[in-house]
């Protein structure tokens, strides 16, 4: 938990916070979720690819921020009487041509599951099948709700 208690609102800082996981970022202001900057473009309903651009400066509103998933940095502006948040997606990060992250619910969930399991153990996905009722994906999933990411 991150705060600026006793300063006016015109106080600002920008932090650079290493997190040490790829893992999602999620910015809490207030309560209130923050997206990143280069998470998601409500105008035109797109998402968009990490920039230097989108790192937030010292005069940008108070909970901005920009996740560099690559170099697992945060970049977040703070403002004076706020309250910031920083808490880690339970998720599993697949990195396919693109780099895809699902929560476990969305991943054993999912349509495409041999394909994402194949991707995660580095297999063909003809190497690959699923099994009704032998209850592993139960107790990994399981697993994976309690104690977060596969690695």
């Amino acid at each position: 938990m991150f705060s600026l208690h006793y300063m006016p609102p015109t106080c600002r800082i920008r932090l650079k916070m290493y997190t040490m996981r790829p893992n999602r970022q999620d910015v809490f202001l207030n309560g209130d979720n923050i997206i990143y900057s280069n998470q998601y473009n409500f105008m035109n309903d797109t998402w968009m690819f990490p920039n230097d651009r989108f790192i937030p400066k010292v005069s940008d509103s108070s909970g901005s921020n920009y996740y560099d998933r690559a170099d697992q940095i945060l970049y977040f502006v703070l403002g004076g009487g706020d309250q910031l948040q920083v808490r880690i997606a339970q998720s599993i990060i697949l990195t396919l041509d693109v780099v895809t992250e699902l929560t476990a619910e969305e991943f054993y969930a999912s349509e495409n599951l041999p394909y994402l399991l194949a991707a995660l153990l580095g297999l063909d996905p003809s190497q690959v099948k699923i099994v009704k009722g032998a209850g592993f994906f139960r107790r990994l999933r399981n697993f994976c709700t309690k104690f977060g990411s596969l690695y």
